[in-house]
């Protein structure tokens, strides 16, 4: 709260030569930043705590994880359910249809992509193996990146809408759209497609910190 400067005393004639009493403004300041612009910290912790469950899991079973497709598409799905829960808990159920749309929609928008895109790389390599020319192969895998990613998550958000609005039926036929934020999920997806293609590049340390924002989607949607 802040008092705002007092307004230029007046004089008249009744007041006799004094001035009159100088008008104070009082003014009530309030934090006006909509709360998406604030970082949800219950919601993340239990995103990260989704991700680390499945990745300690892969390591004491194998020691250093070389991640495929279904190791990706599991700690996808641990982070959406991390982010679902922690979103219920903090929310106390509220908007709970709302938010199992979004995780609905952050799980097909990760299927998709990285199953179309894994399987033209199993082609590229196919077809195009580094024993008939290593620049081929390279390029053959870009190609197959950029099509299973780009085809992929254009199908992705028309299957995800079909799906929320026919297997979720709360009585409201919603269709979501990607968004700026979305188009930055989908970070994941290129980080995915490009540990897919190298298993063992320096990528892949970090591929379980790219799926943090998916499950934080799903979580903080309102």
């Amino acid at each position: 709260m802040y008092v705002d400067q007092p307004e230029k005393a007046v004089y008249n004639k009744q007041s006799a030569g004094k001035p009159l009493k100088p008008n104070f403004k009082v003014i009530k300041c309030e934090n006006t930043a909509p709360a998406s612009h604030c970082i949800n910290i219950p919601v993340l912790t239990t995103v990260i705590a989704g991700i680390a469950i499945p990745v300690s899991l892969f390591k004491r079973i194998n020691g250093n994880i070389e991640y495929d497709l279904s190791k990706m598409l599991v700690m996808g799905a641990c982070s959406i359910l991390g982010g679902l829960t922690g979103g219920l808990l903090l929310s106390k159920g509220k908007k709970l249809w709302t938010k199992i749309k979004e995780a609905n929609f952050q799980f097909i928008n990760l299927l998709i992509p990285m199953v179309l895109t894994s399987t033209l790389l199993k082609e590229a390599n196919k077809y195009f193996p580094e024993a008939i020319g290593k620049y081929k192969n390279i390029a053959a895998k870009a190609c197959s990146i950029v099509l299973g990613l780009g085809i992929g998550c254009t199908f992705s958000n028309y299957v995800s809408n079909k799906a929320n609005n026919l297997l979720i039926n709360d009585g409201e036929k919603v269709k979501r759209k990607c968004s700026p934020k979305d188009f930055l999920v989908h970070c994941d997806d290129i980080a995915a497609a490009l540990t897919l293609s190298n298993p063992n590049s320096i990528l892949s340390k970090f591929l379980p910190y790219t799926l943090i924002l998916t499950g934080y989607q799903a979580g903080t949607k309102e």
